[in-house]
């Protein structure tokens, strides 16, 4: 995959209640998709993230740190649908922003870390 060329997209609900866990979607899609001969749209075709990709949680009105990339317990997980999280928000503190950032570590040794503004809330 083309480093350069590569997005990520997630289905984010907007609030999470405080209590839930959270099976957070990453979808990876090519920036310049090539033409393709069958019916499928390119958005639909399932590319997977490397497996060395991770998640981190931020606060977003101060982007202090509230989940810091780990190796073993921020690891993006995956199944036939795509890459996938579960994030247990009842250690979040309620009525707070909070954003995701997304790091993949590339087979050529790159590192990209999407910061595609992933917010979300916790209410009560």
């Amino acid at each position: 995959i083309d480093t350069d060329s590569y997005l990520t997209y997630t289905r984010v609900k907007p609030t999470y209640k405080d209590t839930e866990v959270a099976k957070i979607r990453i979808f990876g899609r090519d920036k310049y998709p090539k033409k393709s001969p069958t019916n499928l749209f390119p958005i639909e075709t399932v590319k997977y993230l490397p497996t060395t990709t991770y998640y981190s949680v931020l606060d977003a009105a101060t982007d202090e740190v509230i989940i810091p990339y780990d190796n073993i317990y921020t690891k993006v997980s995956c199944d036939p649908n795509g890459n996938y999280f579960n994030l247990y928000m009842n250690g979040l503190q309620p009525e707070r922003l909070y954003k995701i950032l997304v790091k993949a570590i590339f087979q050529d040794g790159s590192t990209v870390v999407f910061d595609n503004q992933y917010t979300f809330k916790i209410n009560k």
